[in-house]
Formats: structure tokens, sequence, C-alpha cells
């Protein structure tokens, strides 16, 4: 039995290197998805806690009195826009427009006097235009609330 030589082959077969490769690509897939998400989750947290920073900052100059004028925010859909005064002017150029990212939006702006603009005053910091609003995650399906008191508070 000299003669018989088992040969034995080495390698990978087609099936094999297929199954690899659909396996990273379902990997690689559900790791896209998760990042997408999360990168949305934070731009969503991000934008909140900004716009509240700066309802904070707003309230603060009409409490320090930094300005004779009260201090204000309109708010539109994707943007919301710092102004000096209790009315809205687009034009004036002091105005400071902070963007949002297209990932955010506002919605729900539903604040006393029917109109878009929270007008804080001074000694106190209190508002006659308090209510609600919120920031939204349409792909995440998110929305955070946002509450002003007559009192001034804010609460997310």
């Amino acid at each position: 039995m000299k003669g018989l030589l088992i040969k034995s082959e080495k390698g990978f077969t087609l099936i094999e290197i297929v199954i690899v490769i659909m396996v990273f690509a379902i990997i690689a897939g559900l790791s896209l998805t998760y990042f997408q998400s999360s990168q949305l989750s934070a731009d969503l947290n991000k934008e909140s806690t900004i716009l509240v920073s700066n309802m904070r900052l707003v309230q603060g100059n009409a409490v320090s009195g930094n300005t004779i004028e009260p201090t204000s925010i309109h708010f539109d859909d994707i943007s919301y826009t710092l102004f000096l005064g209790d009315t809205y002017n687009p034009l004036t150029i002091t105005n400071e427009l902070i963007e949002l990212p297209s990932t955010v939006s506002l919605s729900g702006i539903a604040l006393s006097g029917g109109e878009n603009d929270l007008i804080f005053e001074g000694p106190a910091g209190e508002t006659s235009t308090y209510g609600t609003l919120n920031i939204v995650s349409s792909a995440l399906n998110k929305t955070i609330p946002i509450n002003i008191t007559e009192i001034g508070t804010i609460n997310y």
C-alpha cells in the first residue's frame, strides 16, 4: 500500500468566502446604523442644551440690567433669533440668528399671547410670554419638551 497517497487540499471554498463577506457586511451595516442613531441623538441633546443656555443667557441679561429694553427670543421651525425689545423685527442688525442643524427642528411653540416671542423683563427676569415648545428629531421620532414659567424658570 505504499503507492496509495492521500492528497489533502488546503484553502477556502467559495461558499466559505461568501459567508465571511456576508457576516462582515451585516456587522458593518449594524455599526453604521448605530453610529447614525447615536449622532442624531447627540445632535438633539446638544441643540436642546444650547437652546436652553441661550434662553437662560437672555433671561440673565434682563435680570442684570445690561440693557434698557427687554431681552427676547423669536422662535421659528428651523432657527431662533436673540433680539432686544418686545417686538421682533427680522431686519434689526443687532439680532443674533441661530440656525438649527437639518436633523433638529422646533415645534409645538405655544407661548402665551399666541406669538413666537419669549420676552424676559427685568429686574426679576419674569416673562408674560411663558409656555412650551419642543425640540424635535423626526429621524429618531424623539421630542424634548421645554417649559417656561411665568417667573422665568426654564425646565427641560
